[in-house]
């Protein structure tokens, strides 16, 4: 769809756009960039960034897609389609961070921290100007309103009584979070109880550490088929069907591993030590093959043998919450056993199962599992985005951090808000911005 702006459906289009060389779109530095640039000095940086929020209308149905009831039979009748725009788009309006940074001659915006945008002086031809036109009129319209309204005083007002919680930080309290989801509580329960907890914490927590040392004697020789049957007791530990045709551990472990991982096996003599242990000597392992059993939210339980002090090692590493209940119980498990087993964040796990550990929550458009994420809080074990159940209660629930506040340069010299007669003044307010030499 044309328009002179860009509407929020539009706009999550691009962030689709993925450049496996960052930056995702190079534009050129051009009067349009030129002028963005220039009201984005306007805002004072924090820690060399210039940090903002800018909103785009859900609009037409026409701007997020076009029913055609000869197409590919996703939606039955436009009604349909209808349904699913406003799901989709709820709201009328959607909020969009943009951050803005500067380094030598690196002049660099990001939207939601997905969409990654340079400008260069000599950028290359691009195939669509009249999209660019648009995305940059919408850029510099947002940018503008935001410097107009922070000249009134009413920006910050205006974000923290607007900003959907979806788009906000915050932590919750693991027990907190039970309130609201009883079940996921009852499912940690179902896993391990409160003998396994304390059996856990005395054998993998940092108290029991110098003493475990000395009983978990390492295995002197270990070779693939060997990982392989470690496998099959955690699988059998967690009450796995086994899989079909099921002759050999191997089998277990090509059915749930990750199977990414399972190609650089392939060559590999099962029964030699010595080939295990070049195998692992000279890293042909990677770290999928060591990830036995998907988790929640795209993460995995992963079990990975290490050679020390002449001798091997299992290192159990957690997947996400609940899965850490399962791997508590695994690790009590290959431990009675008697396999040599070292627990990554054991206390981490411990204090999730107990409720005793505290949920970040983070904007919609954050990915936990892929971004590199630096949250406020250290102690936090799990990052979260707000959930769609029950959203209300966990809203309730939930500590919001501060929004930070945007402020403008030399923002004195402006005049307060009841002293703004009319658009004229805050007119000559933006042009100021828009004079301000690009340096």
């Amino acid at each position: 769809m044309t328009s002179a702006t860009l509407y929020a459906p539009e706009v999550d289009s691009l962030m689709h756009i993925h450049n496996s060389h960052s930056p995702d779109l190079i534009l050129p530095l051009d009067l349009y960039a030129q002028t963005l640039i220039a009201l984005l000095h306007n805002i004072v940086p924090l820690h060399d960034t210039r940090s903002l929020w800018i909103t785009s209308e859900r609009g037409p149905i026409e701007a997020f897609g076009t029913y055609d009831p000869h197409g590919d039979g996703v939606f039955e009748s436009y009604e349909q389609f209808k349904e699913h725009w406003l799901a989709c788009y709820p709201e009328e309006c959607q909020w969009y961070r943009l951050t803005y940074t500067e380094h030598d001659d690196v002049r660099r915006l990001t939207i939601n921290d997905r969409l990654s945008i340079r400008f260069i002086a000599h950028a290359p031809d691009d195939d669509d100007p009249a999209f660019v036109m648009q995305l940059m009129s919408w850029l510099i319209t947002g940018v503008e309103e935001c410097v107009r309204q922070c000249a009134q005083g009413t920006y910050n007002t205006w974000v923290r009584e607007q900003l959907p919680f979806t788009m906000r930080t915050g932590v919750l309290s693991r027990k907190d979070y039970w309130t609201v989801f009883p079940e996921s509580l009852a499912y940690v329960r179902s896993i391990v109880s409160d003998e396994d907890i304390r059996r856990f914490e005395a054998v993998f927590c940092a108290q029991a550490l110098h003493t475990q040392s000395k009983q978990a004697c390492s295995v002197a020789l270990f070779t693939l088929n060997d990982y392989f049957d470690v496998c099959r007791v955690v699988y059998s530990t967690m009450q796995l069907p086994a899989p079909c045709d099921a002759h050999s551990s191997e089998d277990w472990y090509r059915r749930y591993a990750n199977p990414r991982g399972q190609t650089s096996l392939e060559m590999l003599d099962r029964s030699s030590p010595q080939e295990f242990a070049s195998w692992i000597a000279d890293s042909r392992a990677d770290e999928y093959t060591w990830q036995i059993l998907p988790g929640p939210s795209f993460s995995w339980l992963t079990l990975m043998p290490l050679h020390a002090n002449n001798g091997w090692i299992l290192q159990l590493g957690s997947a996400a919450y609940p899965m850490c209940a399962d791997a508590i119980r695994v690790a009590l498990a290959l431990h009675d056993v008697g396999y040599p087993v070292r627990v990554q964040h054991a206390y981490n796990m411990l204090h999730m199962v107990r409720g005793e550990d505290t949920i970040g929550i983070l904007p919609q458009y954050v990915m936990p599992p892929y971004d590199d994420i630096s949250f406020p809080d250290d102690s936090v074990c799990e990052l979260i985005t707000l959930p769609f159940d029950r959203t209300e209660d966990v809203i309730a629930q939930t500590h919001w951090y501060p929004i930070t506040p945007v402020h403008i340069i030399d923002q004195s010299a402006y005049e307060p808000v009841n002293n703004v007669d009319n658009d004229d003044e805050l007119h000559n307010t933006i042009m100021q911005c828009h004079s301000r030499k690009y340096t």
